[in-house]
């Protein structure tokens, strides 16, 4: 009787905390909403990389199809770098071994607003678009990257005199706030004409290092005004609980297109584990795609169908990776069936920048009135097959 007794408690301990824990993650059975448009990683800074001028940065702010006609592309742009030669900007790195220091959160700083590169490159280009296009039908949004505070590494720099250990956990807090205010401040003086800061991005892919003071972050964010946004891996701690860090939009990466381990149908269950806890999603190609096409070509067209098939294209919040420059070197190709595909994927990434567009403040769900008369928030609430569902 004892032995039954205990048993059925251990079960029912069981199925509580399995429920509790469903609850903790909450499960919602849809993707993260499309409020900043489609969002282009920019890897930008570390030697080696692209310089992101005027004429490489052209090729994300518009695509010219096939038949001639041109349009906008990318409406986001998150910028990013992991690490200044050997120090790291955030836990982990496999190449950097060193701890950055206050000098390497400026020099990142820096290196975002350097003249005709980066940020200034951007709004240069959209400025030249105008010219082509007219006005774009959304404004230009950007997001930046926070570099993310080593516990263990002591000495970081100083603040108003005060010298900053990130062993303090108030101390990591204001170090990243010292680089928020000065990043506001640097955007605020440059006066872009096209371009907006929409957000801050958290750099580390793993939570488990700063999950005790994200939300503290994620607060100070919130207070500017600002958007915060996490891209956690595959695996990463807290990827189905994201809402518990506070952060506005989590991105779950696939990991897909290099794993050749992985299939379809693996592509496939991330796309639902991404549905059911209301994450967004990291289109992710990299380089080999440009070096190995015959080896690369076909998993970068199955990433497209199978986020096609599951409607991720029409639902979900995605982030596009690319690497370093795949997409740059993607969009010379000459190859029939790369441009082709480059098309197929430009047409769907225009058709939901008339979804962002539609919206008369994209940080807010849009209830503005479609030309049938169905409301954006009804529309949602539609197959995304339905014809009505894209009309606008």
């Amino acid at each position: 009787m004892t032995t039954r007794f205990f048993r059925i408690s251990a079960l029912v301990v069981l199925f509580l905390s399995i429920g509790l824990n469903i609850e903790a993650q909450q499960v919602v059975n849809a993707y993260a909403k499309n409020d900043l448009g489609d969002i282009l990683l920019m890897y930008y800074g570390q030697k080696g990389r692209l310089k992101w001028n005027v004429n490489q940065v052209s090729c994300a702010v518009t695509h010219t199809f096939a038949d001639g006609h041109t349009d906008w592309l990318f409406p986001t742009f998150l910028y990013l770098e992991f690490r200044r030669g050997n120090k790291m900007l955030g836990n982990g790195h496999p190449v950097a071994k060193e701890p950055s220091l206050q000098e390497d959160w400026q020099w990142l700083i820096d290196r975002f607003f350097t003249k005709d590169e980066g940020l200034d490159a951007l709004d240069q280009a959209i400025e030249q678009a105008k010219t082509r296009l007219g006005p774009p039908p959304f404004k230009h949004q950007v997001i930046l990257t926070i570099p993310v505070p080593v516990k263990t590494q002591g000495y970081w720099g100083t603040i108003n005199g005060k010298v900053i250990n990130f062993e303090r956990e108030n101390d990591r807090f204001e170090a990243v706030k010292w680089y928020v205010d000065n990043i506001e401040k640097r955007f605020k003086q440059q006066q872009y004409r096209n371009i907006s800061l929409v957000g801050y991005h958290w750099l580390d892919e793993y939570a488990a290092p700063s999950k005790a003071y994200m939300p503290r972050v994620a607060k100070y964010l919130h207070h500017l005004g600002r958007k915060f946004v996490w891209n956690p891996m595959s695996r990463a701690d807290y990827r189905f609980k994201w809402k518990q860090l506070n952060v506005d939009y989590a991105f779950l990466q696939v990991g897909y297109f290099w794993n050749f381990k992985s299939s379809p149908e693996a592509i496939a269950a991330q796309l639902d584990r991404a549905k059911t806890y209301g994450l967004g999603l990291v289109f992710e190609v990299n380089e080999s795609l440009n070096k190995d096409p015959d080896k690369y070509f076909p998993r970068f067209k199955t990433l497209v169908d199978v986020y096609e098939q599951k409607g991720a294209f029409a639902q979900s919040a995605i982030t596009y990776y690319f690497s370093n420059n795949a997409l740059y070197d993607f969009k010379k190709s000459s190859r029939s069936e790369d441009v082709a595909l480059m098309d197929r994927l430009a047409r769907f990434i225009v058709q939901r920048n008339r979804r962002f567009a539609a919206s008369p403040n994209p940080s807010t769900p849009a209830t503005s009135t479609t030309k049938s008369g169905t409301s954006a928030r009804d529309r949602d609430k539609l197959d995304w097959r339905d014809p009505e569902y894209w009309h606008f």
